[in-house]
């Protein structure tokens, strides 16, 4: 049994496991590319490809913030607070963002659920 919910959250989680690792800006354009087929087989009008091309933009932000080297910004966040005699490891980094990045991105999958019903779908095709 598909279930196109489910599917969307793995998606929203493979976005933010790829751009806690990779740039952010690099993350959504390779979920993309795997969900290229599934936008070619529904098109871009559905309520369910919409869905998951917001999941996915929304969780690659918040996977964007789970470690230093994910995006320029918390780089340089680290610089400042070392320079400002409060260093912060890769660890107590992930540490502190992983609830806030993990939570975010299950309240948007929520939302998303909630305020676009992306339920026009009821099977997955094969990718």
């Amino acid at each position: 049994e598909d279930r196109p919910y489910l599917f969307l959250l793995a998606m929203m989680m493979l976005g933010l496991f790829l751009s806690m690792w990779i740039s952010n800006h690099t993350a959504p354009v390779l979920c993309i590319a795997v969900l290229s087929p599934i936008i070619g087989d529904y098109g871009a009008e559905t309520r369910f490809v919409k869905a998951l091309l917001l999941g996915v933009a929304f969780a690659c932000n918040f996977g964007g913030m789970l470690t230093p080297i994910a995006s320029l910004q918390n780089i340089i966040a680290v610089q400042q607070m070392n320079m400002h005699g409060q260093p912060m490891s890769f660890g107590e980094w992930m540490w502190l963002a992983l609830p806030i990045a993990v939570t975010g991105t299950v309240l948007v999958w929520c939302l998303i659920i909630i305020l676009l019903r992306p339920d026009d779908v009821e099977k997955i095709p094969k990718i």
